[in-house]
């Protein structure tokens, strides 16, 4: 029987993880999550082999590549399915800032990072000089290349979702408006349905509490704790065709700040 297979891709600080242990909670899966959704940069491509309602056959990987994976150590990889998690830029630049703040050391990368919280970026002004990075960039990590920015791992996304009915995309703001909306797209093409995922959604979301480095506020509009008026204006102006290509064009005109 053939075992199909499903890549969770996003930018880092999307809600990968996130999705990854819903995927856990739907097939019910105790093991660690590294061994049933495993993180291609640590554990490789090959998880459990999960058991769906119609005894089809999946495995599931986890990658932040701003390309879609068809080679992995010299062997073919084919793809079933991806699940393409995709977060507003703003809200990933402030994760992405408390992530390397709280869990890295001062200097990583090549880069000094001057304070240990966003909250203490924000108060001595530094938070300016890590967004205006993070402008020019798209991203805090740029020696994380195979992700590459923000922008164009969402561009090279989008576009392939608009040509493959293979690429499925899910906002991360939906997940926190509307979960079960959001997972209809593919809950069916993985063999699972809606009572699979209450369960998997109280499960993914005991798993997913820790409020500090990693899963932090769990929430959206973040940014407007953070950034002024001015910052995230200065954002769209640069940055306003691939807000309108992943139609975020509107989301930062309802949910900005007034300084």
């Amino acid at each position: 029987m053939k075992t199909r297979r499903c890549g969770i891709y996003s930018f880092p600080k999307s809600g990968n993880t996130w999705m990854r242990e819903v995927i856990r909670g739907l097939f019910r899966a105790n093991e660690n999550i590294n061994d049933v959704v495993p993180d291609i940069y640590e554990k490789g491509l090959t998880g459990q082999t999960l058991i769906n309602n119609r005894n089809e056959r999946w495995c599931f990987y986890k990658s932040h590549s701003a390309k879609e994976l068809i080679n992995y150590q010299g062997t073919a990889v084919t793809n079933d399915l991806i699940i393409y998690i995709i977060r507003n830029p703003l809200d990933v630049f402030c994760s992405q800032l408390n992530y390397l703040l709280k869990g890295f050391s001062p200097t990583r990368g090549g880069m000094q990072l001057g304070c240990t919280s966003i909250d203490e970026a924000k108060n001595e002004g530094l938070i300016n000089d890590f967004f205006s990075a993070f402008i020019v960039f798209g991203t805090l990590m740029p020696y994380f290349h195979d992700a590459g920015s923000w922008m164009e791992n969402a561009r090279f996304w989008i576009e392939k979702s608009n040509n493959s009915d293979k690429v499925i995309v899910v906002k991360y703001e939906n997940m926190i408006r509307q979960f079960d909306e959001s997972m209809q797209p593919f809950l069916f093409k993985i063999g699972k349905n809606q009572a699979d995922l209450r369960t998997a959604r109280e499960l993914a979301d005991k798993r997913t509490n820790d409020g500090g480095k990693f899963f932090w506020k769990k929430k959206e509009g973040t940014f407007n704790e953070y950034l002024t008026k001015e910052q995230i204006n200065k954002f769209i102006s640069f940055h306003s065709s691939i807000l309108e290509l992943t139609d975020y064009q509107d989301y930062f005109n309802y949910n900005k700040v007034e300084s």
